[in-house]
């Protein structure tokens, strides 16, 4: 037993002396793990200062489009207000011409059909605009993020 004991004492401390080259390899390898985290921070700062930029100019962009936002559905509603005004003078225009060439019958069947668009058209729309308003008092009074200047 004392022969092994030697053997394992002498093992043990074979192992807590490692030669000088192992031992240096091993301080370079972890400066150079040092080297690379302290890189991949700055990295990090930089995404970070980037978000952040970039943050603070969709705010910017989000701010002045919700000032510019009657404006634009002002536009958008005088837009299709004379779509809907051309639409109509050329459908008068059209039956103004079937009764000008003695064509009452085929006007007449023309502005019926034209009359059950119109109404299922406007069915649709205010029906969905009933439901859609539902849906929004059910789940709650959402409003836009507020922006402070």
């Amino acid at each position: 037993m004392s022969n092994q004991k030697r053997q394992i004492q002498q093992n043990s401390s074979s192992k807590e002396e490692l030669p000088l080259e192992v031992i240096e390899k091993f301080i370079q390898v972890q400066e150079a793990e040092l080297i690379t985290k302290s890189q991949e921070l700055k990295v990090r700062e930089k995404e970070i200062e980037a978000n952040t930029k970039l943050a603070e100019k969709q705010m910017t962009l989000q701010a002045e489009l919700l000032k510019n936002q009657p404006g634009e559905y002002r536009k958008n509603f005088v837009t299709l207000g004379y779509f809907v005004v051309g639409i109509i003078l050329i459908i008068v225009v059209f039956l103004g011409f079937c009764l000008y060439l003695g064509k009452e019958d085929f006007a007449s069947k023309i502005f019926g059909y034209l009359m059950y668009g119109i109404v299922g058209i406007a069915s649709y729309y205010f029906g969905r605009k009933s439901k859609d308003n539902k849906q929004n008092t059910k789940s709650g009074d959402i409003d836009e993020a507020e922006v402070i200047n």
